[in-house]
């Protein structure tokens, strides 16, 4: 390749006084032995080693010429005055060799790899290999032996320039970093099995405990998928194959899209445990997004997941969040993360016990699904903190949100923000006397079909409601008179596990009552073991007005009325003679 020989492609030569050395001469020579050697007016002429200088070379007014030589060649030159003095001599003036502008270096010698391309530094992808045809030129070689460099090194960063790279599977050290300096799309067109695994049987330091500090290993603008449209490979998988391997000491992915993995995006296997994701995006097609491998051990201890978002089809696909079937103790955080259509937050099947689960902030929405969206069946415990649970629309309810049948599972959402399709918001927890429950069964559903139950659960799996604040439900209270040119009005709010009520009768010239007592009934049926009860204050207008108590009992559906002046169920006739304008005005809280 040529260079300016001198740097500049038309140096100029001035005297002590500053005044061009004009019609002087520059003679280039061969340092070795004083030979005439070629140099050439451009850089064109020096590549095709055509056209050279005559030498020496004559000056032009303004003391200069133009001044090409090879790299990797040594030059000699004399400056001359117009009067043939020599003014000045620069010896061995060396022109590096473009092709091994980086040398070999220790690590690469170590780890026993040739560099292809010498003009990258170490640690560069494309230093071992030409990326001939973006996404067609196989680029596994190459990207294995930049790491094989940092791990024979002291574990350096592995750069990717931007581009598309094709790769078959990779094997990576928890504790190499691997950056970009442009998008880099990194494809697979594996049919099966793991893509890319990270374990320390691929590298690690003699003192791990010395590299302890958090390590992105992949860190940047990397964009992983496969273009195998029928493949059921694995994209990550983290952790060693046998116990003795490692996948810890705060291994991170940041900024990294992952999408069109037919099987599982991230899969963790023995001792994957203290891993971070942050701003991660998956796309998990017919998989799930997350697998515990069956056999492992120690797996999943402090596993985080931070403004990640977990996408499938629209429609649901097949893939869940979570497919976990290994005894494990596993315990898992999402921070302001989002999982859009997935069929489930876990698969169905699932016993193995996670120690705890916590979903903070984020949102979590569907659009159609047949199961549970959350089957908590075994001793799993769920956590959801200020999350919006969005359903699509109608057809998106599942027959159960959250279904918890066997085992002792626990389920706890806490300040909820609830979204329901249409005007209604609303999240609340309604258990039978079957102790089958309701966590959203609302007679203003949008949608033409009220769920038949939002949630299920035993009496051994406990799900809590706290925090959770609602505005207020209207509805249309059943009276045991009738009401005929009267109105009746409703209001309820559900908070956490009970029922606050409202409820105003004014009666018209029409309504009347039997001797019978009054009942009025509630919108939700009370709690099978315990019940509530309330307030109301009567006005026989005009002329006086009493107040009560009112009592609802376990199970019970409809709620009586007591006067405190009688001591006595409040029937037709009791406390007073009801007649037009009356009001009767109701307040109560019950268990649900």
């Amino acid at each position: 390749m040529a260079f300016p020989i001198l740097g500049n492609p038309s140096p100029q030569f001035f005297d002590s006084s500053g005044s061009p050395y004009a019609s002087g001469t520059l003679a280039v020579l061969d340092p070795a032995d004083d030979t005439n050697k070629a140099s050439y007016p451009t850089y064109d002429d020096a590549e095709a080693a055509t056209n050279a200088n005559a030498n020496p070379i004559t000056l032009d007014a303004r003391g200069s010429c133009n001044l090409w030589g090879l790299d990797n060649e040594d030059y000699k030159l004399v400056l001359l005055d117009s009067a043939g003095a020599t003014v000045n001599t620069d010896d061995d003036i060396f022109l590096p060799n473009y092709g091994q502008f980086y040398a070999t270096t220790t690590a690469e010698t170590a780890a026993s790899v040739t560099p292809v391309n010498f003009q990258y530094p170490e640690g560069n992808v494309l230093r071992y290999g030409t990326n001939t045809t973006p996404g067609t030129t196989d680029m596994t070689t190459p990207i294995q032996n930049a790491h094989a460099v940092s791990v024979a090194g002291d574990y350096n960063t592995v750069v990717f320039p931007g581009g598309n790279y094709l790769f078959t599977t990779l094997t990576w050290s928890p504790y190499v970093r691997a950056i970009t300096t442009g998008k880099v799309f990194l494809r697979t067109a594996l049919a099966s099995g793991r893509a890319i695994s990270v374990s320390d049987e691929y590298g690690k330091p003699s003192t791990p405990t010395s590299n302890t500090a958090r390590n992105f290993i992949f860190d940047g603008q990397f964009y992983v998928d496969n273009t195998n449209s029928g493949n059921t490979a694995t994209a990550w998988a983290f952790g060693g194959a046998t116990a003795s391997n490692v996948c810890a000491l705060a291994t991170a992915l940041r900024g990294v899209e992952t999408r069109s993995f037919h099987g599982v995006i991230y899969e963790f296997r023995y001792n994957a445990f203290l891993l971070e994701f942050i701003a991660c995006f998956t796309h998990s097609f017919n998989g799930s997004a997350i697998n515990i491998e069956t056999a492992a051990t120690t797996v999943g201890e402090g596993i985080r997941f931070t403004n990640c978002v977990f996408g499938n089809n629209t429609g649901g696909g097949a893939g869940y969040l979570v497919d976990i079937n290994n005894a494990s103790i596993i315990t898992m955080d999402f921070v302001g993360c989002s999982a859009d259509y997935l069929l489930g937050l876990n698969a169905t099947g699932n016993t193995a016990a996670l120690l705890a689960v916590t979903w903070t902030g984020g949102h979590i929405e569907w659009d159609t699904v047949a199961a549970a969206y959350l089957q908590n069946e075994s001793t799993s415990t769920w956590n959801f903190d200020g999350t919006a649970v969005v359903p699509t629309a109608s057809s998106g309810w599942p027959t159960n949100v959250v279904s918890v049948t066997t085992g002792a599972g626990t389920t706890r959402f806490t300040n909820i923000k609830y979204v329901l399709p249409g005007a209604v918001n609303t999240l609340h927890d309604y258990v039978s006397s079957t102790s089958v429950g309701v966590l959203d069964y609302n007679p203003n559903y949008q949608g033409g079909n009220t769920p038949a139950g939002l949630v299920t659960y035993d009496a051994a799996s406990p799900i809590g409601m706290d925090g959770i604040k609602h505005r207020e439900l209207t509805y249309t209270p059943t009276w045991s008179g009738t009401l005929g040119n009267g109105t009746i009005i409703g209001q309820y709010t559900i908070n956490g596990d009970k029922v606050d009520l409202w409820i105003l009768l004014t009666w018209g010239s029409t309504t009347s009552h039997t001797a019978a007592t009054q009942t009025f009934n509630m919108p939700i049926t009370a709690n099978a073991t315990y019940g509530g009860g309330g307030s109301f204050y009567a006005s026989d207008t005009g002329t006086r007005a009493w107040s009560g108590t009112t009592r609802i009992a376990p199970a019970g559906t409809a709620m009586t009325l007591y006067s405190s002046s009688t001591s006595t169920l409040v029937t037709d006739a009791v406390p007073h003679t009801w007649a037009n304008t009356d009001t009767i005005e109701i307040a109560a809280t019950y268990f649900i």
